[in-house]
C-alpha cells in the first residue's frame, strides 16, 4: 500500500494477460493457474466440513480470516506437490546424448552443433543420428517474429529440444541457440539438463534468470 501526505492510501496492481501468465516459470503464476476452480472449491468445503466434527458444539468466535489463510495455504501445497510429479528432478546420469546448437563463442562466429566438450561434432554420422532434418535447428523450429529470450520445446521422434532467438553471442538477426536430448523431457527438465550440462551457455543466454516459455511443438 502507498500512502499519501493526508493520511489516505491506494494499491497498485500489475495484471497480466493469460499469455503472460503462460510464459511466467509455473511457480511464479497466479494459483488460479496453477490449480483448477474444482481444487480450490473443494479445499475450502473441506475445511468448512472439518471445522464442524465436534461432539459438542464448540465455543467462542470461530476464526474466518484464519481459516481463509490455511486454505490459500494448502491450496499452494496441493500446487507445489502437483508441480514436482509432473516435473520430477532429472537424474543426469540417466540423460542421453545431449547437444548444443548455436554460436559457443566469439572466437567461434556462426551456428553449429556441439557436444558437452563444446567440441563441434557435426558431420553426417553425427547427423544420422537424429530423427529430424538438422538444419531445422537453425531457427525452424522457433516461432516468428523473433522474440528474444522466449524459449520453445519442440519433441521430435523421442528427442527434445528447448531452443530460443538469442542475441547473446551473436547480434546477426535470426541468431539463436538450442539445447537438443535425447529421450522426452518438459521444459522444467530441460531447463535443469541445460544448466548442468552447459552452465556457462546457460548463463550467458539468460543471464542468470529463467526466460519466457512456449509452448511445446
Amino acid at each position: 500500500m502507498n500512502k499519501l501526505p493526508d493520511g489516505s492510501g491506494f494499491f497498485t496492481q500489475t495484471i497480466l494477460s493469460d499469455e503472460e501468465i503462460a510464459n511466467l516459470p509455473i511457480n511464479k503464476r497466479p494459483l488460479s493457474h496453477r490449480i483448477s476452480a474444482d481444487m480450490h472449491e473443494s479445499v475450502y468445503q473441506m475445511i468448512g466440513e472439518a471445522s464442524m466434527c465436534w461432539s459438542e458444539t464448540p465455543r467462542g468466535t470461530f476464526d474466518v480470516e484464519k481459516a481463509s489463510d490455511i486454505g490459500l495455504r494448502l491450496c499452494f501445497k496441493i500446487a507445489e506437490e502437483m508441480e514436482k510429479r509432473m516435473n520430477p528432478p532429472v537424474e543426469m546420469n540417466k540423460v542421453g546424448a545431449v547437444f548444443f546448437f548455436g554460436c559457443i563463442s566469439p572466437k567461434q562466429p556462426g551456428h553449429f552443433l556441439y557436444d558437452v566438450d563444446g567440441r563441434g561434432v557435426y558431420n553426417l554420422y553425427v547427423a544420422s543420428w537424429f530423427p529430424f532434418n538438422i538444419h531445422s535447428l537453425d531457427g525452424g523450429l522457433l516461432s516468428q517474429p523473433e522474440q528474444l529470450g522466449k524459449w520453445h520445446l519442440s519433441v521430435i521422434n523421442g528427442w527434445t529440444i528447448l531452443g530460443t532467438w538469442d542475441r547473446s553471442d551473436d547480434a546477426r538477426s535470426v541468431s539463436n541457440s538450442s539445447f537438443i536430448t535425447e529421450g522426452v523431457f518438459t521444459l522444467e527438465q530441460m531447463k535443469q539438463i541445460a544448466a548442468t550440462k552447459f552452465p556457462s551457455l546457460w548463463q550467458r543466454i539468460t543471464g542468470g534468470k529463467d526466460c519466457k516459455t512456449g509452448g511445446p511443438s
